[in-house]
């Protein structure tokens, strides 16, 4: 059994040691690019990936299997997160009503937690992503949190499970959270059957950081990402 992320750097500790339980292999030797290639080549048999992304590839049919596990995050009671809308401590920003013509970070435009849930949080309060003068694409939530901190953008959106990470290894250091979107339902672990999703639930992961336990997911549950 081979087990691979499509997430931040957090989940790769998550699913090692998960892996460890099952006896399977975690593979995190290749570059994000490469390992949702070789996803949907059907090389894995199990995929862990943000929800709008995993909606969209299995609605397209580009990768097999279907919503079987969800990550109960720690401090959590269900499988659900937000992201922390972040800026610097001294931009004078208290929210997001003082960031109009300030510059976005955004991990990746896919990224439901990075970039999407921002969008529909500023709806949900009438407002628009216009409201940024610009945004920069960095590549990851750990690189947005750096372009804030270099000034090379002003406010992030960051998985909060994510920012717990990074803050426990002093990486947010001088950003404040400015803001929280909604929850939503967490990141899911797509797999090519229920057999594997039975073995991963079945994982006892007490002392690992960031996850409290592995449960059934809700696949109706991740319909509303297919209206983003």
């Amino acid at each position: 059994m081979i087990l691979t992320t499509l997430l931040a750097e957090n989940t790769d500790e998550i699913l090692a040691a998960t892996c460890d339980q099952l006896g399977a292999t975690f593979d995190a030797s290749l570059p994000w690019s490469d390992r949702l290639h070789h996803a949907r080549n059907g090389n894995f048999d199990g995929v862990w990936v943000c929800g709008l992304l995993g909606m969209r590839l299995l609605q397209s049919g580009e990768l097999a299997g279907s919503i079987g596990a969800a990550p109960v995050f720690e401090g959590r009671k269900t499988p659900s997160y937000h992201s922390v809308i972040v800026a610097r401590q001294t931009s004078g920003y208290a929210s997001l009503a003082d960031v109009a013509g300030a510059v976005l970070a955004v991990n990746d435009y896919e990224s439901w937690s990075g970039y999407g849930a921002l969008v529909d949080h500023l709806e949900t309060h009438r407002r628009s992503i216009d409201l940024f003068k610009g945004e920069e694409e960095t590549g990851s939530h750990l690189q947005s949190i750096g372009a804030v901190q270099q000034r090379r953008a002003d406010v992030a959106a960051i998985d909060h499970s994510v920012w717990d990470w990074a803050t426990e290894r002093k990486l947010t250091n001088g950003l404040v959270i400015i803001d929280r979107s909604s929850s939503w339902p967490a990141p899911p672990l797509i797999t090519i059957n229920s057999e594997v999703a039975d073995r991963v639930i079945a994982t006892d992961l007490t002392g690992v950081s960031g996850i409290e336990r592995w449960v059934r997911a809700a696949p109706e549950a991740y319909e509303v990402f297919l209206d983003s």
